[in-house]
């Protein structure tokens, strides 16, 4: 593994893990719904790690998902901060691919 890949991987963990840890401590998440974002991290990083294909696919998914909420939401009054936070998940998502990939 490359150091950019190895970059890539803690930068999209990061990321997301310190997003759990402040929902958490504000007390908007319950530790049921921090363990299974958790999970679906440690998935996330490996599927970042092994199959890079399937990552980028759900990456890119998730991306336009997001951004159709924000447009919907958008037309029917002020898009929220969840709606926000979902959006810039997606663009990291995105981001650590393309470092994984290009190292």
């Amino acid at each position: 593994m490359l150091l950019q890949q190895l970059l890539a991987i803690i930068l999209y963990s990061s990321w997301h893990y310190g997003r759990v840890f402040h929902e958490n401590q504000k007390g908007n998440m319950d530790n049921n719904k921090a363990a299974s974002r958790i999970f679906f991290i440690l998935f996330m990083s490996f599927c970042l790690y092994s199959l890079p294909n399937f990552f980028f696919a759900f990456a890119i998914s998730k991306f336009i998902f997001d951004l159709y909420i924000i447009i919907i939401k958008s037309w029917t009054g002020p898009v929220s901060e969840v709606c926000k936070w979902d959006i810039r998940d997606s663009i990291v998502g995105i981001v650590c691919w393309l470092i994984y990939t290009i190292g």
